[in-house]
């Protein structure tokens, strides 16, 4: 006999993946935002460049140490091991009904309407197909941020630091907006809904606040001058 997935199990998956790439989110959103002051502000933000240097920084390392736990096959919740318990095992009950429940829903619905929802293993598995491909196009960097992983970030290796390339911000994004892609259509194929990933802890007003701050102090500076 399989071992058979439950939805309970398939949705403490999706909470995983949701919380990690949300994570991801916003760390590669402040740091593009920390990027952005750096270039149009320097001289008003200066004054936090330490603090920015040591929060940049831990944004690089969480957000490989992420991805690695999202894309590296031996890890607990990784898309891979994710991929290969739907296309393995048995399902629920439960799960079984919420395929007859997305049945229902597309010969409810007009033509092309429901498409995207799964309706049997087949569809299933036709989606299982399209993510692996992708993840095998993205191995390269993949396997680039695993090393950096284990070279750096998760145990220093002093002989290999200095020779594994660093990773940027766009190879992050690259596999972070891979991990959206793959999130949304298993979440909206299995439960018809969507999940807007969206940083709610965005660095703007922070910034904005200082820039204010600092205008401020300039003008009143400026004026005691003049006076």
């Amino acid at each position: 006999m399989r071992d058979c997935i439950t939805k309970n199990e398939m949705d403490s998956f999706f909470e995983s993946f949701r919380n990690m790439i949300l994570d991801l989110v916003i760390c590669t959103t402040n740091v593009e935002t920390i990027i952005e002051q750096n270039k149009d502000n320097p001289e008003k933000i200066k004054f936090l460049n330490p603090f920015l240097g040591h929060y940049v920084s831990l944004c690089y390392s969480y957000s490989v140490l992420t991805l690695s736990k999202l894309f590296i096959q031996e890890e607990k919740r990784s898309f891979k091991k994710f991929l290969n318990k739907l296309e393995n095992n048995d399902y629920d009950k439960e799960l079984k009904d919420l395929l007859k429940k997305n049945t229902e829903t597309f010969e409810s619905g007009s033509n092309g309407e429901y498409d995207y929802l799964f309706k049997n293993k087949a569809d299933i598995k036709k989606e299982i197909i399209v993510a692996r491909k992708e993840i095998s196009d993205a191995e390269k960097l993949i396997e680039k941020i695993k090393a950096r992983r284990d070279s750096y970030y998760a145990h220093l290796d002093p002989d290999k630091k200095d020779k594994i390339e660093v990773e940027s911000l766009s190879e992050i994004n690259e596999l972070l907006a891979l991990a959206q892609r793959i999130y949304e259509r298993f979440f909206g194929g299995f439960n018809n809904s969507t999940f807007l990933f969206v940083n709610l802890w965005h660095m703007d007003t922070m910034f904005t606040i200082i820039n204010e701050h600092y205008d401020n102090y300039t003008r009143m500076l400026k004026e005691l001058e003049d006076n």
